[in-house]
């Protein structure tokens, strides 16, 4: 298990996600990562277009949605408004992630093919409750 903190210790762990070229699953998005480091974010959508990287996003209700258009290889769902978290989930590869993006953001990273079996379930589950997002 890692632990990423501060806005130093996010960019490691999006380097992480987009180094491993693998589908990147991000359940309960908040849309904070382009609020807090829009640069470094900017950055991250051309490195995972261009490795061609399939994104799937489901939104909390009130995130803003026009971040994630920018995925070329993706698909973006929100949830309905009486579901809402500030607890984000990361899944990629066998690997997942936890964050929270508090005043100083933390993620905790677990790899762990099992656990993380464990969410790609809960993440289908959900991503059935979603609707599709129409830019």
């Amino acid at each position: 298990m890692e632990v990423f903190e501060g806005l130093g210790g996010m960019k490691t762990f999006f380097d992480d996600m987009a180094n491993l070229r693998k589908e990147i699953i991000m359940l309960f998005a908040t849309g904070k990562a382009y609020i807090r480091m829009p640069y470094y974010m900017a950055s991250w959508d051309r490195r995972i277009n261009k490795a061609k990287i399939n994104v799937k996003v489901l939104l909390n209700y009130n995130a803003p949605k026009e971040p994630y258009k920018n995925y070329k290889y993706g698909e973006v769902k929100i949830l309905s408004k009486t579901f809402f978290t500030p607890t984000q989930i990361f899944v990629y590869g066998d690997k997942s992630a936890v964050a929270i993006w508090a005043e100083e953001p933390v993620a905790t990273l677990i790899s762990n093919k099992e656990i993380t079996d464990g969410f790609r379930k809960y993440f289908e589950f959900m991503w059935k409750l979603g609707k599709a997002v129409k830019y």
